[in-house]
């Protein structure tokens, strides 16, 4: 099982990242890289601006994951971006929908 946290490297990324790890996904993160954080194990780190679809277009392409957890971003972009790409799609955290 593969996963996507968009976001990841904030206070409660870590925990979120190492919990799905421990569950059995490999995790990818896509963050905008201005700070990293060591994960319980290794992740796919992604540099990108989250906040826009064409950066989301650019870094992920045509990726799919079984699981997207979305803790950073713009959210209503994100889960239109995702639709067809994931089965499950959580949004942890997140502010409104604008």
């Amino acid at each position: 099982m593969n996963a996507l946290v968009l976001g990841g490297t904030g206070p409660t990324g870590p925990y979120i990242v190492n919990g799905l790890q421990q569950r059995g996904y490999k995790v990818t993160i896509m963050h905008g890289g201005f700070h990293e954080v060591e994960f319980n194990e290794p992740v796919e780190d992604l540099h990108g601006d989250v906040y826009f679809k064409d950066s989301l277009q650019e870094t992920l392409t045509n990726r799919t994951f079984d699981l997207v957890v979305f803790m950073y971003g713009r959210l209503k972009d994100t889960a239109e971006f995702m639709v067809g790409r994931t089965g499950r799609f959580i949004a942890a955290g997140a502010g409104g929908a604008t």
